[in-house]
């Protein structure tokens, strides 16, 4: 069973379909350095008046009552830090969205696809083994 997983993982494909899903459900986790590089954004009138919000004590990326990141662009479904400032500008988990990296034991980590991800459902796009 273990080697079919791997099989899976190594031929898993991921190319965005620019749907919008994974910024509308997914509520990204900020490191300090994170919070404090959100709230000196400046994107002009686009500029979210607020960018981080606190669930269960912990800054995450803010989203409107919609359900939408504050950096959603409503008209085609991208990311405004990625748009006005490149992809670099974007959270980690933003970045790495539909990975999932999780620690799992000191200096280790486990990385999965999200399947809730219409292109990672679809296995469309670059292999992850090459990205």
């Amino acid at each position: 069973m273990a080697s079919s997983a791997i099989i899976t993982a190594v031929n898993q494909r991921f190319g965005c379909i620019r749907c919008g899903r994974c910024c509308r459900r997914w509520h990204v986790a900020l490191s300090p350095e994170e919070v404090e590089a959100l709230k000196r954004v400046d994107l002009g009138p686009d500029t979210p008046k607020k960018v981080v919000t606190r669930i269960g004590g912990h800054p995450y990326v803010a989203h409107r009552r919609n359900g939408d990141c504050v950096f959603l662009d409503r008209a085609d479904s991208l990311c405004l830090l990625h748009k006005k400032r490149g992809p670099v500008a974007k959270p980690l988990g933003c970045l790495v969205y539909p990975l999932n990296i999780c620690s799992c034991l000191p200096g280790q980590v486990s990385c999965s696809v999200r399947m809730d991800c219409p292109a990672a459902q679809q296995n469309v796009g670059e292999p992850l083994a090459r990205q």
